[in-house]
């Protein structure tokens, strides 16, 4: 086992109901560790409840139009930051 008695698994009430008084860290860490499954059910409704929207979702191109450009043509010999190589 990994350090939790096995009277956990039998009766996890009367052992919460223990903890509570005797070991509060492992009591505040169950309730907390069981609310977090809860918050992917109650939190989506509540944020759109009090008007909170969801962002606008990232552009994944460049916006603009790139066909309008012309390509650009370089040489290498033609390039003046190379001529001294």
């Amino acid at each position: 086992m990994s350090g939790v008695p096995q009277r956990f698994w039998g009766t996890p009430i009367r052992y919460l109901q223990w903890a509570m008084h005797e070991k509060p860290a492992i009591f505040w860490s169950c309730v907390l560790g069981g609310m977090g499954p809860m918050c992917f059910v109650v939190v989506p409704p509540l944020r759109r409840w009090a008007g909170d929207e969801d962002p606008p979702q990232i552009p994944l191109t460049y916006p603009g139009e790139f066909s309008s450009m012309p390509p650009v043509h370089y040489k290498l010999d033609e390039c003046p930051f190379l001529r001294h190589l």
